[in-house]
């Protein structure tokens, strides 16, 4: 997820074994205030980890 200040968007991309795009998918997102909502977590940048905030099983 990428955010901004209003909008977060995401884009996934599907490669067969030959290393060819075959498809992909976007999501847009209108976040508003929730930026600041203070149970918001931060991830690492592969997205695995939380690395900032409560981790919520």
């Amino acid at each position: 997820m990428s955010p901004g200040k209003n909008l977060a968007y995401t884009r996934v991309d599907f490669i067969n074994e030959s290393g060819d795009l075959v498809a992909y998918g976007t999501h847009t997102k209108y976040v508003g205030k929730s930026s600041s909502d203070p149970n918001n977590v931060k991830f690492s940048e592969d997205g695995d980890k939380v690395i900032e905030g409560a981790d919520i099983e």
